[in-house]
């Protein structure tokens, strides 16, 4: 039973990160780093799926 729990929360997680992925913008600071810029409207646009994943993590993990 905790390996299915443990399971569930890793595909969870992985879909939180592929759907951060698809969002992120990747940009270059003036001193050459690189950083990534999510946008408001993007954060908006995805918050009702990171919601939801983030509740179903919550319940497999009790």
């Amino acid at each position: 039973m905790n390996l299915m729990k443990e399971n569930m929360k890793n595909k969870k997680e992985e879909t939180i990160l592929r759907e951060l992925e698809k969002i992120k913008e990747e940009a270059i600071n003036s001193s050459g780093k690189k950083y990534y810029n999510i946008s408001i409207k993007q954060i908006k646009k995805i918050s009702p799926t990171l919601i939801f994943s983030v509740f179903i993590l919550y319940y497999a993990l009790l």
